[in-house]
């Protein structure tokens, strides 16, 4: 999307690449210009350890004002890693995103918080919801509840509030015309319901999750233990004090977004992200526990040594389990051979303005890398959901087709006809009596099948 965004004659007729770029602007258009020098690989590489590097300054700050040294500094983002939120499959550190460009933003944001610089902190968070409106908007609401624990005087709260407006506005008010100022469609179901229920239920309703509370049940009473126990900090220097309240307020942020996942039940509010801030409150709940040890755990100097060591086997454990979660990745290695030699098929074999359909992947684990690496369009991408309820409805009905060519492909006659499909894809070999196209290619993974 982002290389269409800056380059509309690439694949123009595409239905998966007309979206509107809105909260995505400024990451759609760096990675539009990365696109046009680097690989798709080589973007995501570059991107992600730039962005790295760069979260390093407010991170070294942040950690330093709370007097947290080095090596439990590094355990504490060890220990992050491996779950980066509470619940709703959120994330601060994986690839590079908009809502990672806001984060960084966010994070100077919090330096501000702890040295009471707070139209400081106001124009930070302004400036991440211009990478990211969600993620902006939700933090400096988490922001605004922990000056009101703060007692600051109700003036100081509406000029802080002005400030983040005033630079935020803008932005704001153009992507509220673009999404509310569009036509507006009766449908059942309604398209928030598709987008909420349908399409993102692991991020916006997670409690609809099969076992959700079998599941998740310790980590939703760390936030209420939380809400309880800190409310009166426990830590009493200034800063100490910041990350307890800190901690509560981005906790009700939390506890009121699951309550919603229960009253909500349009998804009317809910496709706002409710739970966006999971993440990071479970980073203040880790920057809290990390200063309550060092406070109240006196070690003697005779067996300083032994917890260090202790400390950096912990690293090694941490650090393992990380790079045990790629495991699976390495042993997909087959997988993506194939998807290369598939991409190599379609680039020299096919026309550009060619359209393929695939049917038999799972959507979850679908890659999203073949409009881009083959430079071929196809019917839908489960994982590439336009904005507005026209084409979110577009985009379910389209994946219903799809979905219904499984059971039976004599029907992708039908629907090459009505989207111009040039090719079907299916994960496994279909029979003659299941379809008459020809195969003109084939690997583990990928059975091509050209439109009679």
């Amino acid at each position: 999307m982002a290389r269409h965004f800056l380059d509309n004659s690439w694949l123009a007729d595409s239905f998966s690449l007309q979206q509107w770029p809105g909260t995505n602007f400024i990451y759609w258009f760096i990675a539009g210009v990365g696109l046009k020098f680097l690989s798709f690989g080589q973007l995501a590489f570059w991107t992600r350890l730039i962005n790295y590097l760069l979260y390093a300054f407010p991170l070294e700050r942040i950690f330093r004002k709370l007097n947290i040294p080095l090596l439990p500094a590094l355990l504490l983002l060890q220990v992050f890693f491996l779950k980066q939120e509470y619940l709703a499959g959120e994330w601060i550190w994986k690839g590079f995103e908009g809502k990672t460009l806001a984060y960084l933003f966010i994070f100077w944001s919090i330096d501000s918080v702890l040295d009471s610089r707070y139209y400081k902190a106001a124009v930070l968070a302004a400036l991440a919801t211009y990478c990211h409106v969600l993620v902006g908007g939700w933090y400096f609401a988490g922001v605004g509840l922990f000056l009101l624990f703060q007692r600051t005087p109700f003036k100081s709260l509406v000029l802080i509030a002005a400030t983040y407006t005033a630079i935020a506005a803008p932005f704001v008010g153009y992507l509220a015309l673009n999404l509310f100022g569009g036509e507006s469609v009766q449908s059942d179901p309604p398209a928030d319901w598709i987008y909420v229920f349908y399409r993102n239920l692991h991020h916006l309703v997670p409690t609809m999750k099969d076992h959700f509370w079998e599941h998740e049940w310790p980590f939703v009473a760390i936030i209420v233990i939380s809400l309880i126990l800190l409310y009166r900090p426990v830590l009493k220097d200034e800063r100490g004090i910041k990350i307890s309240r800190l901690v509560v307020a981005f906790n009700v942020l939390l506890i009121g977004g699951l309550i919603l996942t229960y009253v909500d039940s349009k998804g009317t509010f809910l496709k706002f992200y409710v739970l966006r801030m999971s993440s990071l409150a479970l980073f203040f709940e880790l920057l809290w526990l990390t200063m309550v040890l060092r406070t109240f755990v006196k070690i003697p100097d005779a067996r300083k040594r032994v917890a260090l060591i202790a400390l950096a086997v912990l690293l090694v454990i941490a650090a393992g389990a990380g790079v045990n979660k790629n495991i699976p990745d390495w042993t997909e290695s087959k997988s993506e051979a194939a998807y290369r030699e598939f991409i190599d098929f379609a680039k020299q074999s096919t026309a550009e303005g060619e359209k393929f359909c695939f049917i038999g992947y799972n959507d979850k684990n679908e890659n999203v890398r073949f409009i881009h690496d083959g430079n071929r369009d196809r019917l839908v991408s489960y994982k590439m959901v336009p904005e507005g309820d026209v084409a979110i409805l577009e985009w379910y009905n389209r994946i219903l087709q799809r979905d219904a060519l499984a059971a039976d492909p004599l029907k992708f006659a039908l629907l090459s006809a009505k989207y111009e499909l040039s090719y079907l894809v299916s994960k496994n070999r279909l029979s003659t009596t299941d379809y008459d196209g020809e195969l003109i290619y084939e690997n583990p993974f990928y059975f091509v099948y050209k439109v009679p």
